[in-house]
């Protein structure tokens, strides 16, 4: 046995058996989780969207100068998108930040356009 190596006797060649069958069976479990299929959306994924969706809507069209605002809240995997149009750019963030409060919201996608510049510049800040 050249090239100092030790014979192996029969409990190192069992041992290292039951490691390389370890380590085998990891592999293949973690590559059977991580290659099972999954669904796009989760099966309550539809329904919590529907209720943000509502939610948000329900803020909106409580909050006075929104009211008259036409604004379409759709959601999907939790992120709200607003369209449509605002008085100004005030309105245009106070529905951003209304639909972002909503439990559930992961973001907010503020695709509303603004009617006019400077409507109450200064005092509906406050």
């Amino acid at each position: 046995m050249g090239l100092g190596m030790a014979p192996i006797g029969p409990g190192r060649c069992t041992l290292r058996w039951i490691h390389q069958l370890r380590l085998l069976s990891l592999v293949l479990i973690t590559l059977a989780v991580s290659c099972s299929s999954t669904p796009s959306h989760p099966p309550g994924a539809r329904l919590d969207d529907e209720l943000i969706t509502a939610e948000v809507r329900e803020r909106i069209h409580s909050e006075p100068s929104l009211r008259s605002a036409a604004i379409s809240v759709h959601t999907s995997q939790g992120i709200v998108t607003l369209q449509g149009l605002v008085e100004d750019a005030i309105d245009r963030g106070l529905a951003e930040s209304l639909a972002s409060r909503v439990e559930g919201v992961v973001g907010v996608r503020n695709l509303l356009d603004v009617r006019r510049q400077g409507r109450y510049p200064f005092f509906r800040r406050w």
